[in-house]
């Protein structure tokens, strides 16, 4: 019997100093299947959702996220490739990841504003456009929000300073979400048609109007116009993580 508790007392110190040793040799590890070491940037933009904003130090856009919206449950250290994996891997996540500053931009990839109403069945579409304007406030900056997704035919777009929506256009599944503003100097020059101005139009003019109506690429044309174009951040060879916040 002693010999036998023996070998299982063996055994057992034996795993936990090889999982020590794996975990060492593997990198540092956060929250159950995340790990924080640095790597490279990640490219995204399409069938997502994000801010971008002007900073150097996203640990400040994690502490107003904190303080400003009720679904915060916390946020751990992460690098792009764990933190891209939470954000895209589960079709219901709500998890958002807070890039390192990238030439002087900071996204949260995976953000959505409380209660928007393509991503809540009670969703109230002035409810999400003030959560904007509280963190705009809050961080005392510009910020931009922007996404996208062609299943559902989900586009939109908001610019807020100063605490203000200067402009905001979203629709979503035939719907038009919110539509603040006049259209922007870069929306006219992209020829835009918008869906209840399409929609009015007579039958004879329908398929001309249908290839001017906003689509995936426009959201990711005025992202690249406004802020920082997320479709290149892989070009950016340096190094670095970030961290992910969980939001229910």
């Amino acid at each position: 019997m002693r010999d036998a508790l023996a070998l299982v007392f063996s055994l057992t110190v034996t795993a936990i100093l090889a999982l020590a040793v794996w975990r060492r040799l593997r990198g540092p590890l956060t929250r159950v299947g995340l790990r924080a070491e640095p790597d490279r940037p990640r490219s995204f933009g399409y069938k997502s959702t994000w801010l971008a904003l002007r900073s150097d130090d996203p640990r400040e856009v994690v502490s107003v996220l904190r303080a400003t919206d009720p679904r915060f449950r916390d946020a751990t250290p992460c690098n792009w490739e764990h933190g891209f994996a939470r954000v895209f891997g589960a079709p219901m996540s709500r998890d958002a990841f807070v890039t390192p500053s990238v030439a002087g931009w900071v996204f949260v990839v995976g953000y959505t504003p409380q209660a928007h109403p393509a991503t809540s069945t009670r969703g109230d579409a002035q409810a999400a456009l003030r959560a904007l304007e509280q963190l705009s406030t809050s961080l005392a900056r510009p910020l931009w929000y922007f996404g996208s997704h062609r299943g559902v035919d989900y586009v939109d777009w908001v610019a807020v300073e100063d605490g203000r929506t200067k402009r905001a256009y979203g629709h979503s599944d035939g719907t038009t979400l919110y539509d603040v503003g006049a259209p922007t100097r870069d929306e006219q020059e992209l020829g835009l048609v918008f869906h209840d101005a399409a929609r009015n139009a007579p039958d004879d003019e329908q398929d001309a109007l249908s290839e001017r109506l906003p689509n995936e690429r426009t959201v990711v044309e005025l992202a690249s116009r406004w802020t920082w174009t997320p479709l290149e951040l892989d070009a950016c060879e340096e190094p670095s993580s970030g961290v992910l916040v969980r939001l229910r």
